[in-house]
């Protein structure tokens, strides 16, 4: 890639405080900036440019990245708390209800699977794809283990 071309010279540092990437179409595809309190955020668009995915890092060292449906709803998120390490991965629903998350401490004691919703669920199933157990726990807090599909005479813990 030659320094001279049809867009102009390149140049060895550019300032600015929103960076705009256009593709043939002139559709926005990607931005950079700083936003509130001066975190700095890129995001990547589709081509309809809604966005998809976002980068982002806030003052306080926490990196997060967002991953967005295409109804330019946030669906998933992943961050590393910079106080303690903790990685956390939560997914949302359609409506910005959490309803999965992983969180790891950063010192490696625990691990923490969290799910949302009315009775929680969790499939185990083998390698292979052959059906699995599933634990499930009701509002009241009874755990049952089931079969892959669950059934009204499943057994109860």
């Amino acid at each position: 890639m030659s320094n001279e071309g049809d867009h102009g010279k390149i140049h060895d540092s550019l300032t600015a405080r929103l960076f705009v990437l256009v593709d043939d179409e002139d559709r926005t595809r990607a931005t950079m900036e700083t936003r509130d309190k001066g975190n700095a955020v890129l995001t990547l668009l589709d081509v309809n440019e809604r966005p998809r995915i976002e980068l982002g890092v806030g003052n306080d060292g926490k990196g997060l990245i967002t991953l967005w449906d295409a109804s330019s709803r946030p669906r998933a998120f992943m961050t590393v708390d910079p106080r303690s390490d903790d990685f956390v991965f939560a997914a949302l629903d359609g409506t910005g209800e959490t309803r999965f998350t992983l969180q790891v401490r950063g010192d490696g004691s625990a691990a923490q699977l969290g799910l949302g919703g009315k009775e929680l669920s969790v499939l185990l199933s083998h390698a292979e794809g052959r059906a699995g157990r599933i634990i499930t726990c009701d509002p009241d807090g009874e755990v049952k283990f089931c079969s892959e599909t669950l059934e009204d005479d499943a057994e109860t813990v």
